[in-house]
């Protein structure tokens, strides 16, 4: 993995106790720091996907409307490697 191929995640998860649903939010980076853009950020629970979502030109990401529970998180994006935050 080099340098330039790697992503990096800032993220928060929030949940609304009305809908029993959670969230994740946060930005897709660089290894400078920099916001990738049109990445696809997955929630992956027991091997399925579950919702996608792509983030903007900023690198920034929302993704809700997950049943609670415990998910990986893939990214993908041109030119870098897939990441997965387990």
């Amino acid at each position: 993995l080099t340098a330039a191929a790697a992503i990096s995640l800032v993220f928060a998860i929030s949940a609304t106790a009305a809908f029993a649903q959670t969230g994740v939010k946060g930005k897709v980076r660089n290894q400078r720091g920099d916001g990738v853009a049109n990445a696809t950020i997955t929630a992956r629970k027991d091997g399925k996907d579950i919702r996608s979502t792509t983030a903007d030109r900023k690198g920034d990401f929302v993704l809700t409307g997950l049943p609670a529970g415990t998910y990986n998180i893939v990214f993908d994006a041109q030119g870098f490697q897939l990441s997965v935050l387990y």
